[in-house]
């Protein structure tokens, strides 16, 4: 694994530490769920889980056979599933509260997500092709929420940006919103791209260079959207100084 996948990837887990606790310490004040919900995501997907793969990977790598690869890349299969689960559980609360289907939505998609991830559990360990294909299916299953979150935060975004406009909304608020999307966005874009070359490629290979350094990237673009947005340094936020708001959040 090349230094700007390890750069990526290792980016995409301490943005995603940090931001958990950050989320976490502010639900404690708050005692919104909103914060507890997504604070406790970032931390069991963006932290754990992307590190437990990252474990499964580094050994995979070095020779070790998959049964011994097996309990990480279990670990790091259950933070996705998870983090998913969190992150549609929090974009019922923020952007659907009190919708029936949201909820409807969010149950389903628990349903499909046990049913994968029992099954890739206690898939016999020398059927390479079939955990593969089991494995990718519950990771695909799992994206769902956050190509979820990913529109939702765009269509706020587009909603707030006309608001400031004519000073009816913060626009570092709408700002924030984009910035979202852009972190939600590019996790979809972490899933969707090895999952494309794992259609196209042989399932019993590693992924190649490229799709690797392809989905670090996007792995670094949403740390740096999350950082964006919940740690604006001073000279970004001056961006939004003289624009008209009369928001709080201006």
């Amino acid at each position: 694994m090349g230094l700007v996948q390890v750069v990526g990837y290792g980016a995409f887990i301490v943005a995603s530490a940090v931001l958990g606790v950050r989320l976490l310490r502010l639900w404690r004040q708050t005692g919104e769920v909103p914060e507890g919900v997504l604070g406790a995501s970032f931390l069991a997907g963006g932290a754990f889980g992307y590190a437990a793969l990252f474990a499964a990977a580094y050994q995979s790598a070095a020779g070790l056979s998959p049964a011994e690869v097996h309990p990480y890349t279990l670990a790091g299969l259950l933070g996705a599933c998870s983090a998913s689960l969190l992150i549609a559980r929090g974009s019922a609360l923020i952007f659907r509260p009190g919708q029936t289907w949201a909820t409807a939505g969010v149950l389903a998609l628990g349903a499909a997500i046990a049913v994968f991830f029992s099954a890739f559990a206690t898939w016999p360990v020398d059927d390479v092709v079939g955990r593969s294909r089991v494995l990718w299916a519950t990771f695909m299953t799992a994206s769902l929420s956050y190509t979820w979150s990913t529109v939702e935060c765009f269509q706020l975004h587009g909603l707030l940006d006309k608001r400031a406009r004519v000073g009816l909304a913060s626009p570092l608020l709408a700002d924030r919103a984009r910035l979202w999307g852009l972190a939600f966005g590019s996790v979809v874009l972490m899933y969707w791209i090895p999952f494309v070359d794992y259609l196209v490629h042989d399932p019993t290979l590693a992924a190649r260079a490229w799709v690797q350094t392809a989905s670090s990237l996007f792995g670094l673009s949403c740390a740096g959207a999350i950082w964006l947005g919940f740690f604006p340094p001073a000279f970004y936020r001056r961006r939004f100084a003289g624009a008209p708001s009369t928001g709080p959040n201006a």
